[in-house]
């Protein structure tokens, strides 16, 4: 697409303030789907759901695509306008000798049916940068949170948790970004819960070398203080953290460099290396857990593992809870993963006792418990209520 108004520096101003509404009434039509969507899935349970849902999401994408090019047009259309008044020589609205015109180039052709570039790994950056995020739930209480990840659907964030007297009683909790809770779920089956991750119609909990499966819309309707019972358990070689990524599902090891694979406390002559392991196994269409088909290297004393749209991984890594203690967040770039070393990563210090991530938007979103109950004493510092958001994005 050219603009020819060589002339009229007024009516391409005039075309990109029209472009520009246009592009927010579209964002707001967006806004509007994703609200009633929410309403929505609470309401209504039946087989045509989970298609509706998932062509709304795509739909989604697509008005998300349009209202950006909109924008983009009508940025360059106001370009041009102030070209053609340099032009003139004159800075205004007069005729002159026109300014050259260039095509405004789409990211996405116009005839492409929507959607946006795929992210590369050099679009993302790990910095020292961060703000608070949503409010953690349970704060102050027995329950000690170790898992985060978000449910796209109900825009809801979803926590595990551990109880402080009882490794084997467990807790999953959907609550909002002001820590409001919606849904509260009882685990059990697992000692020491871990990780989560929502992925679609199915929900990840890992825990003691294993791995819950859990029907998404079940857990969305609990209530409060509600059983649900996992789809199905599933032994894996690791379970400090559970992840989905480009379809397939990672669980990574805590290993701390004075322990054994076991557990066992060694000889410090009989210390394994530092670095534990991350697992990746194949996902079925059905949502189950097939063959691990692949095996990673990850930082000791790994709690966390994010993956963002270009398959950069993130840790993190927690080394203790008494005053000077550390917390670091690793970024290991997409095509290092199979074999990295501390120069292939970024590394910054985050607030101590870190936990599970998630990734969103280009955002990383990480979980503390540090606010438990179980560490309010004086020496343990710093407790931290809320979750810190970093963002990635260049």
């Amino acid at each position: 697409m050219t603009l020819t108004h060589g002339n009229d520096p007024e009516i391409l101003d005039g075309i990109g303030d029209a472009l520009h509404v246009e592009a927010d009434r579209v964002e707001g039509i967006a806004g509007t789907g994703t609200s009633g969507m929410a309403v929505l899935v609470e309401s209504w349970a039946g087989p045509d759901l989970e298609a509706f849902d998932a062509d709304w999401r795509g739909a989604r994408q697509r008005l998300d695509a349009a209202a950006q090019l909109l924008r983009a047009v009508g940025e360059r259309a106001k370009e041009q306008a102030q070209q053609q008044r340099e032009g003139s020589g004159e800075g205004g609205g007069g005729k002159g000798t026109p300014a050259p015109v260039a095509p405004i180039k789409y990211d996405t052709p116009p005839d492409s049916g929507g959607g946006s570039r795929q992210p590369q790994p050099e679009d993302f950056e790990l910095t020292d940068d961060y703000t608070d995020g949503a409010k953690i739930p349970l704060v102050g209480t027995e329950w000690v949170p170790q898992g985060v990840s978000f449910d796209e659907r109900t825009g809801l964030y979803v926590y595990t948790y551990y109880h402080e007297d009882q490794d084997t009683a467990g807790k999953m909790v959907f609550a909002d970004e002001d820590g409001n809770i919606v849904s509260d779920v009882s685990l059990a089956g697992i000692d020491h819960y871990g990780g989560v991750y929502v992925n679609g119609d199915r929900t990840y909990v890992s825990g003691d070398g294993q791995v819950q499966i859990y029907d998404t819309q079940e857990l969305r309707k609990a209530g409060v203080c509600a059983d649900v019972t996992p789809i199905d358990t599933i032994p894996t070689d690791a379970h400090s953290s559970v992840t989905v990524h480009d379809g397939h599902l990672y669980v990574s090891q805590f290993l701390d460099e004075t322990h054994s694979e076991g557990g066992q406390r060694m000889e410090p002559s009989r210390t394994w290396p530092a670095r534990g392991s991350m697992y990746k196994y194949e996902l079925n269409d059905d949502g189950s857990i097939g063959d691990q088909v692949g095996t990673y290297e990850v930082p000791p004393k790994t709690q966390g593992v994010s993956f963002d749209e270009a398959g950069n991984a993130y840790f993190t890594s927690s080394y203790g809870r008494w005053p000077g203690s550390t917390s670091d967040l690793y970024m290991v770039p997409a095509d290092k993963l199979d074999d990295w070393s501390d120069d292939d990563a970024t590394k910054i210090s985050v607030p101590k006792m870190s936990e599970g991530s998630f990734i969103k938007d280009g955002q990383l979103h990480q979980l503390y418990e540090s606010g438990a109950d179980k560490y309010d004493t004086p020496l343990f510092t710093d407790p931290r209520d809320r979750l810190t958001v970093h963002d990635l994005r260049k």
